[in-house]
C-alpha cells in the first residue's frame, strides 16, 4: 500500500511516519539520561520530519501527492502529533525546527471544503496555544 503514495520503495507510508515520529519523541523523553539513545531518537525525528515536509510540500519542482498529504495530515491529527511538536521544539536540531515550522504552516493553510481542519484541531486542543505562548516567553524557540 505504501507504493500507492510513493514512487520510491524507501519512502514510508504516512501512518508509519507519524507512528515512528511519535515513538521517537517518546523515546527522547525517556532517554534524557542517555545521550546515545536520545541522539538516535532525535535523528529519527529529524529524518521523519524531513519526509513529512516532502509529503506535504512536494519535492522541489514537483507538486505534492494530494492523497498522501491528506493521509499524513489526518494521521498527524489522529496521533496528536501537533502538541508533541510544540512541546519538544526546543530539543530539535535546527533543520528539524525549520521542518516543524513548515509542516505546521502547511497544515494551518490546509483547507478541506470550507473548513480548516488544523484550526479546528487547535480549537479543540487549546493546550497547543498555551504551550506556544509559554515557549515564546521562555526562549523556547531559540533558533
Amino acid at each position: 500500500m505504501a507504493s500507492f503514495f510513493f514512487s520510491s520503495k524507501k519512502s514510508k507510508h504516512p501512518g508509519e511516519l507519524v507512528k515512528q515520529t511519535r515513538d521517537a519523541l517518546t523515546a527522547m523523553e525517556k532517554s534524557k539520561g542517555s545521550a546515545k539513545a536520545s541522539d538516535k531518537a532525535s535523528e529519527q525525528v529529524t529524518q521523519n520530519l524531513a519526509a513529512m515536509k516532502c509529503i506535504l510540500l512536494g519535492e522541489p519542482g514537483a507538486e505534492p501527492n494530494a492523497e498522501a498529504a491528506s493521509a499524513l495530515a489526518n494521521e498527524i491529527y489522529a496521533m496528536d502529533l501537533i502538541p508533541l511538536f510544540v512541546q519538544h521544539l526546543s530539543e530539535f536540531e535546527f533543520e528539524a525546527k525549520k521542518d516543524v515550522v513548515a509542516i505546521i504552516n502547511c497544515l494551518l493553510r490546509r483547507q478541506v471544503g470550507a473548513k480548516f481542519p488544523t484550526v479546528d484541531y487547535i480549537c479543540k486542543n487549546t493546550q497547543v496555544l498555551d504551550d506556544l505562548i509559554t515557549g515564546y516567553n521562555s526562549d523556547f524557540f531559540n533558533f
